[in-house]
């Protein structure tokens, strides 16, 4: 979404095996290169016995590219195969400061992710609604997240050699602890070594 923004959102997300696999499944879509690839370093906040997420809904403080983004989403009950939620999303001057109110709000933070994101962009030629793409590169593996009209998402997947039954409707969150669990690990955030970068 934009940076002052509220709505509806419907996304999904692919798991891809390199950077290079996605990058010639969005060629091949195609889809166009919206700016430039960027960190975003994402906190989300929460009360210290987890309200909000146990009511399915989200609240994040996102520095990207310059821009400070805080976001409410919360998970809308649908009979789409999407992660659909309601979200309301505004810029802020300064993170810092966004973090301190909450925290005398009596929030926490209580989990932070990291990723390179690229946007990209597809006009669905049927309909022609356009399609948002962002290619995800994460410490625990690379991720295309298609959002906007189910069926747009439907025909994008597919002109890219996906189905359905590829689609992730999990957030970041969960694919790591997930992640963690499976290798026997202690939960932790998803970040990136500051030794090594990206």
């Amino acid at each position: 979404m934009g940076i002052s923004a509220s709505g509806l959102e419907v996304e999904v997300k692919l798991r891809l095996s390199t950077r290079e696999e996605a990058i010639n499944r969005l060629e091949g879509l195609p889809a166009a290169r919206e700016g430039e690839r960027h960190l975003e370093d994402n906190d989300i906040y929460d009360t210290p016995d987890g309200t909000l997420r146990r009511a399915e809904k989200m609240l994040r403080v996102r520095v990207a590219a310059g821009d400070v983004l805080v976001t409410f989403k919360e998970k809308v009950h649908s009979d789409l195969h999407a992660k659909v939620r309601r979200e309301v999303q505004t810029a802020v001057g300064s993170a810092e400061a966004m973090r301190e109110i909450l925290s005398m709000l009596g929030l926490v933070r209580v989990y932070r992710y990291q990723k390179y994101r690229t946007y990209y962009g597809w006009n669905d030629p049927v309909s022609g609604e356009r399609l948002a793409i962002a290619l995800d590169d994460t410490p625990i593996g690379t991720f295309l997240e298609l959002e906007g009209p189910k069926q747009s998402i439907d025909r994008a997947a597919r002109q890219m050699g996906c189905t359905e039954g590829d689609y992730i409707l999990d957030d970041y969150r969960t694919l790591h602890l997930a992640w963690l669990a499976q290798r026997g690990l202690p939960p932790r955030d998803l970040v990136f070594a500051a030794e090594t970068g990206a």
